[in-house]
């Protein structure tokens, strides 16, 4: 097995991202077992939820506002 590869800023927003999705290898999922800490997962998976919701909030008030009803 070799050895996981350093920590970056992007890990963990990565493996959120492609969990967000479904799309997680098991190879991949077991090196951010090892490399990630559940504190980053948790923080980046809740900031990942807001930006979701937020983002799916104002694409609806656009599209109401500019139906013209």
């Amino acid at each position: 097995m070799s050895e996981p590869q350093p920590r970056n800023k992007r890990s963990p927003i990565v493996a959120v991202l492609w969990s967000f999705l479904g799309v997680r290898s098991n190879q991949d999922y077991q090196q951010d077992a090892h490399r990630l800490t559940a504190k980053q997962l948790i923080i980046t998976g809740i900031i990942g939820g807001v930006l979701f919701v937020l983002t799916v909030l104002g694409a609806v008030k656009y599209l109401i506002a500019t139906s013209g009803h």
